[in-house]
């Protein structure tokens, strides 16, 4: 979705030539060219009616993008063009693994002659959830060793707490945060899915002698929890589809499976959600309490701050149109209800639409695509990718310029991960809650990862009032 960074650094002072900087994006005014593209005259510009500096802001950017970039007069208008999802009640089924699922779907068929359903999904390349994360990074990291730390305390099934693990993300069947850590279905856990236990440390340690050679350490149970969680050590096709037990012991009843997956079932769990809180869904804006102490519905405020934010992957956090902290008299209500978070079936329907010659989704690749654009708005049919839509670029740009004036660029010039510049890097009492107010919004928007296609005007207005609070004595 992002461009490229070089392509997005002239992008942003296209965007801000045409806007046009006021004095709550001074900070960007040494970088402005002096003159401005001549405004189309089939965009009338609509005078703000915002009271607020920052609302007077967001109105005058988002007229004059209007004004640029289109779209003309009547090119979009609302087709939800959502499957219908499923909805089976698989609460009797437990998870089985992608091998068992490979048995039948990594068949040749008429409509994939070339290639198996199984070989579509699980190309690294194209498809991050294939990828293995006992070997992320270039085989550096290894989550399922790594422990969340400044995620919601969590249990085992016997009411013992256990560190939160981080392939309850990075598996299949891992449970929600308010679910018992270990689902293993066992005579002490009837209740158990048999998705991946977070409930221990599964590896088996070693040890160092005084030799320099290691020696296993054979810890039996981890054996065991090891054997059992390596054939869930994916995002595999129970994730998206339920457990697949009964489907597979009934010989392929497709009642017993969920065909078309409901995102917010689905990929909600783990991509619009608090960080690191898998299942954590926000249902409104943030507070103070929520931001500022260990309790409430974000257990520590220090999970937006970590590096553990990184590889959460809140990528659709905008589509809930909710989540930011939303500053007393201002007005977010286009964010609340933007066109994309109408969309009944969100990431299935624009991150992997049918593919034509086939009744089947499309596995191989989760990038937007074009042509899903183009339901809605009818001047993406003149475009041949989401990359060089000048609509979804311009926009991309104007985002990226409020998040460096907020939290700095890093070395390679992109918003800064850390927030180590800009208004929050220079802000003197990093422990206020002006400043973890303005910090939640940036990490917000900016690991959100579209910088804003999810949602323009939602991560446009946090943005901006964030800047406009951090600016005011």
């Amino acid at each position: 979705m992002r461009t490229k960074p070089t392509h997005r650094r002239i992008l942003a002072a296209a965007v801000w030539a045409v806007i046009g900087l006021l004095p709550l994006a001074g900070a960007l005014s040494s970088a402005a060219p002096h003159h401005r593209p001549k405004p189309r005259p089939t965009r009338p510009t609509t005078p703000p009616t915002a009271t607020t500096e920052a609302g007077q802001l967001k109105a005058r950017i988002k007229a004059q993008l209007l004004q640029s970039t289109g779209p003309g007069p009547g090119e979009v208008v609302f087709r939800d063009p959502s499957p219908t999802p499923t909805g089976h009640n698989l609460s009797g089924s437990t998870y089985v693994g992608y091998q068992v699922c490979a048995g039948c779907h990594g068949r040749l068929t008429s409509t994939r002659p070339d290639h198996t359903i199984i070989q579509e999904w699980e190309n690294p390349a194209d498809n991050a959830h294939a990828n293995d994360p006992a070997t992320l990074i270039g085989g550096n990291v290894n989550v399922y060793t790594s422990h969340i730390g400044d995620g919601v305390p969590v249990f085992d099934s016997h009411g013992t707490q256990v560190a939160k693990q981080c392939g309850s993300c990075h598996a299949t069947g891992g449970p929600n945060v308010t679910q018992p850590q270990d689902t293993i279905r066992d005579q002490d856990n009837p209740n158990g899915t048999d998705g991946f236990d977070c409930s221990r440390d599964w590896f088996v340690p070693t040890v160092k002698a005084s030799d320099g050679h290691f020696t296993s350490k054979v810890d039996t149970a981890a054996w065991e929890v090891h054997k059992h969680n390596v054939r869930l050590m994916r995002v595999e096709c129970e994730n998206c589809h339920g457990p697949g037990s009964q489907h597979v012991l009934s010989g392929g009843d497709p009642t017993f499976i969920n065909r078309v997956p409901d995102a917010r079932q689905t990929c909600w769990n783990c991509h619009v959600h608090l960080p690191n809180e898998k299942g954590l869904i926000p249902t409104g804006p943030a507070t103070d309490h929520s931001i500022n102490t260990n309790q409430g519905p974000v257990a520590n405020p220090l999970t937006l701050y970590t590096s553990s934010l990184g590889h959460s992957h809140n990528a659709g956090i905008l589509v809930a149109g909710t989540g930011g902290y939303e500053y007393p008299g201002e007005d977010y209500s286009d964010g609340h209800n933007q066109p994309h978070t109408r969309i009944k079936d969100t990431c299935v329907t624009c991150h992997a639409p049918r593919n034509p010659q086939s009744p089947i989704l499309d596995h191989s690749n989760l990038d937007p695509k074009i042509t899903t654009c183009a339901n809605c708005h009818g001047d993406a049919k003149r475009q041949h990718s989401v990359d060089t839509w000048l609509y979804v670029t311009r926009r991309q740009a104007t985002v990226e310029t409020l998040l460096i004036q907020l939290g700095g660029a890093d070395s390679s010039g992109a918003p800064d991960a850390n927030a180590g510049g800009g208004l929050l890097g220079a802000f003197p009492d990093k422990t206020s809650l002006k400043y973890k107010r303005a910090r939640w919004n940036y990490s917000l928007v900016f690991n959100d990862g579209s910088l804003g296609v999810h949602n323009f005007d939602y991560a446009l207005g946090l943005l901006l009032t964030s800047i406009s609070d951090l600016q005011k004595p």
